[in-house]
């Protein structure tokens, strides 16, 4: 089952499978226009011995959501280099009903923003309301920030690898890349998305930049033999400190000749 070249739009989601993709059924949905309606593609359950390929679509400036799936996904689904934007309640939906498996859903290399980025989706960009693990590796989030693209996933961890812009080379970057033809967007180098500012949060905080309050979500008073201060916002030069937060009670510590100590 081939659907390609098409434009779709109009009430209702542009393309919709209301019953199981199941046995040897092969479903490819590529080159296709869907935008202007409500949801872009609806997936019910899937469930067939052939990957099914959702590639080189532009879906986007819909009402609805981009890329839906509420029933159980039981064999491997291929969303690859798709323009997923613009859709005003989000990218990718994954129903509370569905049971995914582990990274049956595979969402690579996509062009796929957060309402921060101009004519980016609304809502979350990947909202995973169901059971299994959903793969988003290798995307653009129009943001190359951690914090940005957590804020941007429900149920869902921040990927270890992005794209490094939202530029589209539409060329290949390596023989077969684009698997079908010339057409698809595609991103460039993968990085690695910035850790929060300053540092990983997993290690303590950079003693030699700005200690941003907000970042470390703990109180810290600075204090020594003859004054307290209760810090707020962001600490001055003479004041930085490496500190890091407990999840319960308090951690005490000295770093050259001011102690600090941390608390919840």
């Amino acid at each position: 089952f081939n659907v390609t070249q098409r434009v779709a739009g109009g009430t209702g989601a542009a393309i919709l499978f209301d019953d199981t993709i199941m046995d040897r059924a092969l479903v490819s949905i590529r080159r296709n226009m869907l935008t202007g309606g409500n949801d872009g593609i609806v997936f019910n359950a899937v469930s067939t011995a052939r990957t099914t390929q959702v590639h080189n679509n532009f879906i986007g400036l819909g009402d609805g959501i981009g890329l839906q799936f509420l029933g159980d996904v039981a064999s491997q689904i291929d969303v690859f280099q798709n323009y997923i934007s613009g859709n005003t309640n989000g990218g990718v939906f994954i129903d509370s009903a569905a049971g995914i498996g582990a990274n049956n859903i595979a969402v690579n290399q996509n062009f796929m923003p957060g309402a921060g980025f101009a004519g980016g989706n609304g809502g979350l960009v990947v909202n995973h309301e169901g059971s299994g693990t959903i793969n988003v590796e290798g995307n653009w989030w129009g943001s190359q920030s951690s914090v940005d693209i957590l804020a941007m996933l429900a149920n869902v961890a921040v990927p270890n690898q992005i794209l490094a812009t939202g530029i589209d080379s539409n060329m290949e970057l390596a023989l077969g890349a684009t698997r079908f033809d010339p057409f698809a967007f595609q991103g460039g180098a993968l990085i690695e998305p910035t850790p929060p500012n300053p540092t990983d949060p997993a290690d303590p905080l950079d003693p030699t930049q700005a200690l941003d309050l907000t970042t470390i979500r703990c109180d810290i008073w600075l204090y020594d033999e003859d004054r307290q201060i209760e810090a707020e916002g962001q600490l001055d030069k003479d004041e930085q400190i490496a500190a890091e937060c407990v999840e319960d009670g308090d951690e005490f510590g000295e770093i050259g000749e001011l102690s600090y100590l941390t608390r919840n």
